[in-house]
């Protein structure tokens, strides 16, 4: 993590000032409602530094840029660097809770000055990410491969659910993932060996975050979703790259709270079928179809765009096939979501409209 003050504007102005430190973390401390957030972990510490006072003191670090040994170093942290890891690394804590309680608290916060857009469109946003270490016996590590770098390295895919609301982009839910299960997770014996191991409870937190490094992700996105709804945060749908498409998970989604939330993707420019008119055809032949029929093909002169869309059957799903082209692009990208919505053209981007029903 390479947090800087200068990227948080909000907080930048309070932690520049050691004076105005404490009042703060008072005012962060008490907004949030830290106490009643961990008072369910609250066994976890009963000696010592409270885990209260620890979280806000990682937090702060954090904010600085600063690793946990670094903050200790400088004295930015009041306790210990093992009081720390001892903290993240215990079994009793439930990380996931405290995030999505983080994101809840956030959303009231928000509703309660009056800052809500009614009008923005609410969404929840899926992706994964490269978590790349140096060395080979953390445990759970693997070979991973990174699509931005085209290559492969060691460390862990980051699966990360978000909620937009309108302003902002909160972290809701996260797991961590390994592949190359069926190549010995991409080590060689020894290392394997070599791997740090403890042995645990079958029950506790930190066996299901274990679980779910080889847990598969489509069906950890729809779990992550299934717990937010169950917690009151409401989108009208997904946001997620080509990856994450697919009729499996087009009609997972779909089955959350009786169709309460639509699935909006970028897609691959594959082999895949559609059924339209009665009859089943890729996108490559759509777009021989469409793209010289004038009646059907748009002009967006803001975005300096060419594009047109394609009502089809996805594998017993209905959706629309939105095909575009920017002015420099070289070939079409195209974009499904389901059939109630319609597109429009907004200053921040293109983004689905209301429902059409």
């Amino acid at each position: 993590m390479s947090t800087k003050l200068s990227h948080l504007d909000e907080l930048s102005n309070i932690l520049r000032q050691k004076e105005k430190t404490d009042e703060g973390v008072l005012a962060f401390s008490k907004q949030f409602k830290l106490g009643h957030l961990l008072k369910p972990f609250s066994r976890v510490k009963q000696q010592g530094y409270s885990l209260m006072l620890i979280l806000l003191a990682l937090i702060l670090s954090r904010f600085g840029g600063l690793s946990v040994y670094a903050a200790q170093k400088t004295g930015n942290l009041p306790m210990d660097d093992n009081t720390i890891y001892r903290m993240m690394n215990n079994q009793l804590i439930d990380w996931g809770s405290i995030l999505l309680s983080f994101a809840k608290q956030f959303l009231k916060c928000v509703l309660l000055k009056g800052e809500t857009d009614e009008k923005a469109v609410k969404c929840f946003v899926i992706d994964d990410t490269d978590i790349e270490k140096s060395g080979k016996t953390f445990e759970g590590i693997s070979k991973i491969y990174s699509h931005k770098e085209h290559s492969y390295l060691f460390g862990f895919k980051l699966l990360l659910l978000c909620y937009w609301d309108g302003k902002s982009l909160i972290p809701c839910s996260l797991s961590l993932h390994r592949e190359n299960k069926k190549h010995e997770y991409g080590l060689n014996k020894k290392e394997q060996e070599r791997q740090f191991s403890k042995q645990r409870k079958q029950e506790g937190y930190f066996r299901k975050r274990y679980d779910e490094l080889d847990t598969d992700k489509l069906s950890q996105v729809v779990k992550m979703l299934k717990r937010c709804v169950r917690n009151g945060i409401f989108g009208s749908y997904v946001l997620m790259d080509s990856w994450f498409v697919s009729d499996t998970m087009l009609k997972e989604i779909r089955k959350i709270r009786n169709g309460m939330l639509h699935v909006l993707g970028i897609c691959k420019m594959d082999k895949r079928q559609f059924e339209v008119d009665e009859k089943m055809r890729n996108s490559q032949t759509l777009i021989k179809m469409n793209e010289t029929n004038r009646n059907k093909v748009h002009h967006c002169k803001k975005y300096k765009s060419l594009y047109f869309v394609v009502i089809a059957n996805y594998k017993g799903t209905a959706v629309k096939l939105f095909y575009i082209k920017y002015r420099k692009a070289k070939k079409l990208e195209y974009f499904t979501y389901d059939r109630p919505f319609t597109f429009v053209y907004k200053s921040d981007g293109i983004v689905p409209n209301q429902m059409e029903h």
